[in-house]
């Protein structure tokens, strides 16, 4: 389900197949919500952010950095299996979300002390649409 993370590591591929046709992709993939038909000026509003200079490429750029450089954690660092963020964290999950692994969610105690997790039924990877 991770597999895409290796195609965003495709250098210049990803945002030139996103951005095709104004972004079409990016409307498509904001479409599959489970509750919601999301309005089209919506959807074109998250068209036209991503079709801004460097706004594909910086989100794109997130998921490379995972892969060409990752985290190398200290001892002090919050967020680690040694140092747990004690901070209160609310974590909101979708049940139907098709993009983020079960896993992540079952070894987040790990690292996050203080949190709890609520999974919203009939929900996708869009929550905030859904």
């Amino acid at each position: 389900s991770s597999l895409y993370i290796i195609f965003f590591n495709v250098p210049w591929l990803p945002e030139k197949i996103c951005l095709a046709g104004n972004a079409c992709l990016i409307g498509v993939l904001i479409k599959d919500t489970k509750r919601t038909k999301i309005p089209d000026w919506l959807i074109n509003i998250f068209r036209g952010n991503v079709l801004q200079e460097g706004s594909m490429e910086a989100q794109f750029n997130y998921y490379r950095t995972l892969v060409q450089q990752p985290a190398s954690p200290v001892k002090e660092d919050y967020g680690t299996k040694e140092n747990p963020l004690p901070l209160p964290t609310l974590v909101i999950r979708g049940l139907d979300d098709v993009a983020i692994r079960d896993s992540v969610f079952k070894t987040m105690q790990m690292y996050l002390k203080n949190n709890k997790l609520v999974n919203l039924e009939n929900c996708s990877h869009w929550i905030q649409l859904d």
